[in-house]
């Protein structure tokens, strides 16, 4: 857990819950925040590193899922 604390505290909330469901394989919606082109980088980031996570804990994504 200690490791999904780090990849998330890189986003402010929302958008770091929205980048651990877009991780997880959920369909993220339009997000209603607005991201400067940094933080879409380290969403980016946070995504890549928490899918690596949940495949190394080996956490099935989520399918045909809507967020």
């Amino acid at each position: 857990m200690v490791e999904l604390g780090r990849a998330i505290d890189q986003l402010a909330f929302p958008p770091n819950v929205g980048a651990g469901l877009v991780a997880r394989g959920f369909v993220q919606g339009v997000s209603k925040s607005v991201l400067s082109a940094e933080s879409q980088r380290i969403h980016a980031k946070v995504v890549a590193d928490l899918s690596a996570l949940f495949a190394h804990w080996q956490l099935a994504p989520a399918t045909d899922a809507v967020v």
